[in-house]
């Protein structure tokens, strides 16, 4: 079963309300939920809404894994129709994609981020220099170094991964 964004957002209040549990009593509202296990493509590096100077960034292929997870806890409550099951569920779900996320400094961030948006040949660390915001500017040597960190990275959960690939002098953003 395939639901929208609003079906799963109208599931949710209707879990919230029945419940009688108001959303500011669990400390999470119905949007947090949507925005922890829906993000959209452009979300895989997302600032951090509580900390100042943060990016989080989380595999493409953890991002599936997820979005399947949230599903199948939607299809429970149609079949439980009980939401304390599935609140349950959800703050499974929310542990497990924190775990998979990874801190990113601001500058970490921005340049993925722009990288991003590099053509399927890759960008020098001067293209991505260029190419970043005006109002976040750095020299290519410090581009040339957030690329090198972002090679190698450690999701919350200790394991290792990598945002970037070099190919000759041309550098990728990978599975983000």
């Amino acid at each position: 079963m395939d639901l929208t964004h609003q079906q799963l957002r109208n599931r949710i209040n209707n879990a919230f309300r029945e419940a009688q549990m108001p959303e500011v009593a669990l400390g999470v509202s119905t949007e947090d939920v949507l925005a922890e296990f829906l993000p959209d493509a452009e979300r895989l590096v997302e600032k951090s809404l509580t900390e100042k100077e943060t990016y989080y960034a989380i595999r493409d292929d953890d991002l599936k894994l997820l979005d399947e997870s949230a599903a199948v806890a939607a299809g429970l409550w149609a079949i439980f129709n009980n939401p304390v099951t599935i609140i349950g569920k959800l703050a499974v779900l929310l542990y497990r994609y924190r775990r998979k996320r990874v801190k990113l400094t601001n500058e970490q961030g921005i340049v993925l981020l722009t990288l991003k948006q590099a053509p399927a040949q890759g960008w020098n660390a001067e293209d991505v220099a260029k190419s970043l915001p005006l109002k976040s500017p750095m020299p290519p040597a410090a581009v040339l170094t957030i690329l090198q960190d972002l090679k190698r990275v450690r999701r919350a959960d200790g394991v290792e991964i990598s945002f970037v690939a070099e190919v000759k002098d041309s550098w990728l953003a990978v599975d983000v």
